[in-house]
Parts: structure tokens; C-alpha cells; sequence
């Protein structure tokens, strides 16, 4: 897309989850006539998305082999 919702790894940034909540994605003109119907499909598949900054993941602990 045009204004970047994906990076070039294929990943979601956040900026798609804050344009969906004001309903304000950016989509080609020739999709406009079908905006509504696009605009549901996206927030029903990002509802199951979890999109957290680099910062706020938590690390796993590593299991330690004791042998």
C-alpha cells in the first residue's frame, strides 16, 4: 500500500491498527466503490492481530539443561 501498512518483511505496523480504529485507511481509488466492505474484512482479521512495539515484548526465559 501506498502508505506503508506493511513493512518489507511482510509484517503489520502499527500505524494500520491506529488508521482502522479512526477508519481512516488509505486505499487506491479503484477499490473506493468497495471501502466499506474492505474496511470490515481488515478489522476483523487485525481484532485477532497483537501488534507490540519491539520494546514491550517479553522475552522468553530460556530453559537451562542441567545435566
Amino acid at each position: 500500500m501506498a502508505k506503508g501498512y506493511i513493512d518489507k518483511k511482510g509484517k503489520i505496523l502499527e500505524l494500520l491498527e491506529g488508521d482502522l480504529a479512526a477508519n481512516s485507511v488509505s486505499l487506491p481509488s479503484d477499490a473506493f466503490d468497495f471501502r466499506d466492505a474492505i474496511l470490515a474484512v481488515l478489522k476483523k482479521l487485525a481484532k485477532g492481530l497483537s501488534i507490540k512495539k519491539h520494546e514491550e515484548k517479553k522475552k522468553r526465559p530460556t530453559a537451562r539443561r542441567t545435566r
